[in-house]
């Protein structure tokens, strides 16, 4: 093998010994004559890149500063790689369900993997999701005592006084006049029924609705 790595003295090999004693592949070819730099040679990443153009791109410039050799920054390094491959194993088998442990597994293929046992919880506790959303965007309306037309009446909290809002006669029916002898006979029926009881009944639906454009929504009394 030819390179042109930078050389290791006797003392720098025997401090990498004592330091990777139970490594099952050497950084270094330690046989050689020439001593040089030497890495594993593991299958080329998907994207294309090799381990000398890992070594050159990533790690030259880290441990290898001025085109000299730093030990000290190698285990520096080693410590920090060393302590990301232990972190990410655990994070890939809590966020994988335990599926994925090696860390050196392709990011393709764990987010892959999340989605699927997103997807599982999710069909797993839907019908618990569902109640949790309706409790949050639809919650039990307390039901409150206010004044409505001199009476003192129960209505639900976020309907109060708001009945006009509801009522189809107030979007511009061209029948609706309030207080009029002419006012529609099915809202004037109503009208007075509610007065006599107490009561609010807001029109949903009604036969004889018929729509005036001169009639803005509200702005009828």
């Amino acid at each position: 093998m030819t390179t042109d790595q930078p050389k290791l003295d006797a003392e720098a090999r025997e401090r990498l010994n004592e330091i990777f004693p139970a490594c099952p592949h050497s950084l270094y070819d330690l046989e050689s004559e020439e001593h040089a730099i030497k890495t594993p040679q593991p299958e080329p990443e998907p994207e294309g890149e090799t381990v000398e153009g890992m070594w050159r791109r990533f790690w030259e410039p880290l441990v290898c500063p001025n085109g000299t050799f730093d030990l000290e920054q190698v285990k520096k390094e080693l410590f920090d790689f060393g302590r990301v491959m232990e972190q990410v194993s655990l994070v890939y088998a809590n966020i994988t369900g335990g599926r994925i442990s090696k860390p050196n597994t392709d990011a393709g293929v764990v987010i892959a993997v999340v989605d699927d046992v997103q997807a599982e919880v999710m069909r797993e506790h839907e019908e618990e999701l569902r109640e949790i959303w309706a409790a949050e965007h639809n919650p039990t309306p307390e039901v409150i005592k206010y004044k409505h037309h001199g009476a003192e009446v129960m209505v639900q909290s976020h309907l109060a006084g708001k009945h006009r809002e509801h009522c189809l006669c107030f979007f511009g029916c061209k029948f609706f006049k309030p207080n009029m002898p002419d006012n529609c006979p099915l809202a004037q029926e109503l009208y007075e029924y509610d007065q006599r009881h107490g009561m609010t009944t807001p029109v949903w639906e009604c036969p004889k609705y018929e729509a005036d454009p001169n009639i803005l929504r509200g702005k009828v009394e």
